[in-house]
C-alpha cells in the first residue's frame, strides 16, 4: 500500500488534524454524544457550508452545521429535532466576525472509536 501525502489547498487551514469527541445532544441522531468522534482540520473562518467544531460558550468543542445566512452572517444549526421542528427553528444566526472568534475547525469525517486507549498510546491528539 502506498501512502499519499495530504496537501491542503486553502491557506486558512493549518496543520494538525484532530479528533474531537461529540459532546451534547445537539447533533443527534447523526452524531451521538460521547460515542461518536469527528475528525477536524483546524481553521479560523468559514471555508464552505458544512459541519464545524466551535467553542460557543468557552466550555469546549461543540459541533454545529454552519450555513451562510445573509450578508456577513452565518447560521449555526442543531440537527436534533428536540430543539425545534424545523432547521430554521434550530438555527442561531451570528455575525461572521463572531463566527471567526469561535471557529476551531471544519469537520472532515466521523468516527466510532472502539479502542481509544490504543489511539492515545499511538500519539494521537484526542480532543481540542
Amino acid at each position: 500500500m502506498t501512502l499519499v501525502p495530504l496537501h491542503l489547498p486553502t491557506p486558512a487551514f493549518s496543520s494538525g488534524v484532530r479528533m474531537v469527541q461529540v459532546r451534547g445532544d445537539n447533533m443527534e441522531p447523526g452524531l451521538r454524544r460521547e460515542r461518536d468522534w469527528v475528525v477536524m482540520l483546524p481553521c479560523d473562518d468559514l471555508q464552505h457550508e458544512g459541519l464545524y467544531v466551535l467553542d460557543m460558550d468557552g466550555r469546549g468543542a461543540a459541533v454545529r452545521r454552519v450555513q451562510l445566512w445573509g450578508k456577513g452572517e452565518v447560521g449555526l444549526i442543531s440537527d436534533n429535532p428536540a430543539y425545534g421542528a424545523t432547521p430554521g427553528a434550530r438555527m442561531q444566526v451570528v455575525p461572521r466576525d463572531y463566527f471567526r472568534g469561535i471557529c476551531l475547525g471544519f469537520v472532515v469525517g466521523r468516527l466510532l472509536i472502539d479502542e481509544l486507549a490504543t489511539l492515545r498510546d499511538a500519539g494521537f491528539e484526542i480532543g481540542v
